[in-house]
């Protein structure tokens, strides 16, 4: 880029206006530091000063080369002299990746300023409207500071307690409509901005938000407002999505959508956003976001903002499936580029109007339409019904006989181990919640006794029987708090660590899990469990070539699984 020099403007919690002087205005990746260092040396600075009188803003990133200008307020104290380099002047420069902290006391409050140096260039996921391999969203919600990091305080509260209360409910909500989740923490703990960023470029999420409070010198301040990058431009629609929905549902003062140039929004790979909830310095609306009831409000609009930007802008996995059907509840019917409102009309069909149907997304189906594929919307199809195909007698829509694990779904589905669904498809590249495993995984081994074990989370969900007997039989655990997750999707280690369980194949020599190259991604708790499955020959490798620890198993995973042990 030459001698160009992008000008960025970065709000610093309506106290500190940081001017950005970029020579190079591209994104860098993040490469996670020892997280118990970079805590080490937060509380080397935060324990110079009374916690009452202590402000953690929002962390930012630097590219290496890239300049701050902190004039307005110079005379900031470092946490080290090797990350960045500040004159008397208060200008500042990135020279050597790492994390810094800034500290400040301006007022009657210190301010501390996490600034994080990454590496390397990332490759950037700009969302496209390309299907994505699988039927589901993937959310990462972070819920900003914790554990030794407060964030902001005032009128009694910490930041950090009330980002994790609303996070919490934002996941409950997300999970209810089918969407997948992952949060930054759970609990109230330590994580670097390095750490954060590279957990949800690791989920492959589709989305990122980060959920905070708001503070300022002024007691009066108040409203929510909602931050994207200006480094990544395309992200602004998500923040539009939330900001609106937020405002609706709670009647906030609505301070709009910003730019900010905040080290999560700048390092995940997805689209982002950033949501200041409310001003935990104003005293009404501190009683406000810390009440359970309007903190419902704040995780119903950031919720309803996430799933209309999906819906409207990422295509998830499309079912394939052979059907017809008819044009139902309109006089005519808008037919689309893609499976949302939000694409272009490129034709249109009459009631009672047949169509060939090819495929399902996102509740709208993909029909066949003048040559070419066209997306109706499901709510005004009905589809035809058939006589069953005799020679394919699981007679899924998107399992046919060619399929890779026809045999295997074949088989459970006869016997009564697991079940398709009311629109005739059985969707094996899903994932699978931990419910449903267990529920299986007791049907394929003829499991039955049960002790009366009853979660905090299970006592009125469908499968507590269910997981009370895999618990019971000493397939399933909790997993802390007097929790099971039953909604939670299960991962490829938990599926063999329930395995190994049952089975009691855990090996302590890893020879066989040590060939894979994600070896190390396996946690701890899980690896003689893996390495007992691959001994087996119960669990294998991706085709990649990985064993994908963390990731989802899918329905036609995990009969196969369990077809190789009950065999």
């Amino acid at each position: 880029m030459g001698g160009m020099r992008v000008k960025y403007k970065l709000k610093i919690k309506n106290l500190i206006m940081i001017t950005m002087l970029a020579s190079m205005p591209t994104l860098l990746d993040t490469t996670i530091a020892n997280a118990d260092t970079i805590e080490d040396e937060f509380l080397s600075v935060i324990n110079k000063y009374k916690i009452e009188d202590v402000v953690v803003e929002e962390g930012i990133s630097l590219e290496k080369g890239e300049i701050l200008d902190l004039s307005q307020y110079p005379n900031w104290e470092l946490s080290d002299n090797e990350t960045i380099e500040i004159n008397s002047n208060g200008i500042v420069k990135a020279v050597n990746e790492g994390t810094v902290f800034l500290s400040q006391r301006i007022g009657e409050k210190v301010y501390i300023v996490e600034i994080y140096v990454p590496s390397e260039i990332p490759t950037i996921n700009i969302v496209s409207r390309e299907a994505k391999p699988r039927g589901y969203y993937k959310v990462f919600i972070d819920a900003g500071h914790g554990g030794t990091d407060p964030g902001s305080l005032g009128c009694g509260y910490r930041e950090s307690d009330i980002n994790l209360q609303v996070a919490k409910k934002v996941e409950s909500k997300l999970k209810s409509k089918g969407i997948d989740v992952k949060m930054s923490r759970s609990s109230d703990i330590y994580y670097s901005l390095s750490e954060r960023s590279e957990m949800a470029n690791n989920y492959g999420a589709d989305l990122f938000v980060s959920i905070h409070q708001n503070s300022a010198e002024q007691k009066s301040a108040n409203g929510i407002e909602t931050y994207y990058t200006e480094k990544k431009p395309n992200d602004k629609p998500l923040s539009n999505d939330i900001q609106t929905n937020l405002i609706n549902k709670t009647g906030a003062i609505n301070r709009k959508v910003k730019t900010a140039n905040f080290a999560v929004l700048t390092q995940t790979k997805m689209t982002a956003a950033l949501a200041e909830c409310g001003f935990i310095s104003n005293p009404e609306e501190a009683n406000k976001i810390s009440n359970p009831t309007y903190q419902d409000k704040l995780a119903t609009g950031i919720a309803d903002g996430i799933e209309k930007y999906l819906k409207e802008n990422v295509i998830i996995n499309e079912i394939q499936m052979t059907a017809t059907g008819k044009v139902i509840n309109a006089n005519s019917l808008n037919v689309r580029k893609g499976p949302s409102t939000s694409f272009n009309i490129i034709g249109t069909l009459n009631g009672g109007d047949e169509v060939k149907i090819v495929g399902k997304s996102n509740d709208w189906y993909k029909i066949e339409y003048n040559g070419v594929y066209g997306y109706v919307s499901g709510s005004y199809i009905e589809l035809n019904t058939t006589e069953p195909d005799q020679d394919n007698k699981i007679n899924f829509t998107d399992v046919g006989k060619d399929y890779w694990a026809y045999s295997q779904i074949e088989s459970f589905v006869e016997k009564g181990y697991i079940d398709g669904y009311e629109d005739g498809t059985f969707r094996p590249q899903d994932p699978i919640k931990r419910n449903e495993f267990v529920k299986i995984f007791n049907r394929v081994f003829g499991l039955t006794e049960k002790s009366g074990i009853v979660f905090g989370d299970t006592k009125d969900n469908w499968a507590k029987d269910e997981i009370d007997i895999a618990v019971t039989n000493g397939v399933a655990q909790g997993v802390g708090d007097n929790k099971f997750e039953p909604e939670q999707y299960i991962t490829r280690e938990a599926a063999a660590k329930m395995l190994a369980n049952y089975m009691n194949i855990e090996d302590k020599n890893h020879d066989k899990i040590n060939k894979f190259s994600d070896y190390n991604q396996i946690s701890d708790w899980a690896r003689d469990a893996f390495e007992g499955n691959l001994e087996k020959g119960y669990i294998q490798g991706t085709d990649e070539g990985k064993l994908a620890p963390k990731s989802n198993i899918k329905r036609a995973e995990v009969v196969t699984l369990l077809s190789r042990v009950n065999n």
